[in-house]
């Protein structure tokens, strides 16, 4: 059984890697990510020996709700494959495995900026909902990189860029829906350069 110290540290993790906070769990929002975040939250405490009570006074929630929560998580697993990606992103948490890696050169990474220059052209209101969130995260992603690149503008070495699991997730959707929109001049290297990139934060995101 975890120690309680532990197991809060990994609540923690665990809202930090899919960019929320405790806040927007203990609300009363009722966002599907919320919601599957929280059975989460409510499984893994009660398998840590959180009593129903008191993950209840964690997550400001009701006893019933609490254990409806737990009942319902094994059914939500074997027959909810978006549901069951996220409780396998949890376990690579559970496994400190809570960075996604993504190699890189000066060569990638002005290829990836370029390819977030369309960010500029999209329409965020007119983008399906479930897009919405990752060019929202894609947004703060990009000045991030930008920065990376002032940093190593002399540099001319490989290196490995660390993301949490959830920025990954928005930049390989950003690669993948929105490819139509990068820059007309992206030329062979260019869209082999994206395809590497997609394949490498896909095999982790799996």
């Amino acid at each position: 059984m975890e120690t309680k110290a532990l197991l809060k540290s990994f609540i923690s993790t665990v809202i930090s890697a899919f960019g929320v906070s405790m806040d927007d769990i203990r609300s009363k929002c009722r966002k599907a990510e919320l919601c599957d975040i929280r059975m989460i939250l409510i499984y893994e405490m009660r398998q840590g020996g959180y009593t129903y009570a008191r993950i209840g006074e964690v997550l400001h929630r009701d006893y019933s709700t609490i254990m409806w929560n737990f009942n319902n998580y094994e059914a939500r697993f074997l027959y909810d494959e978006n549901f069951k990606k996220k409780v396998l992103v949890v376990k690579k948490l559970k496994d400190n495995e809570m960075n996604i890696l993504l190699n890189l050169d000066n060569s990638k990474l002005l290829v990836l900026n370029n390819s977030m220059l369309a960010l500029d052209t999209i329409n965020l209101q007119s983008q399906p909902r479930q897009l919405k969130s990752s060019i929202s995260i894609c947004t703060e992603l990009r000045t991030e990189l930008l920065q990376r690149a002032i940093k190593r503008r002399q540099k001319d070495k490989a290196f490995t860029l660390k993301m949490s699991y959830y920025k990954a997730d928005a930049l390989w959707q950003f690669l993948t829906e929105y490819e139509i929109y990068f820059p007309d001049d992206f030329g062979s290297y260019e869209k082999n350069a994206v395809l590497i990139m997609k394949n490498e934060l896909h095999k982790q995101l799996l």
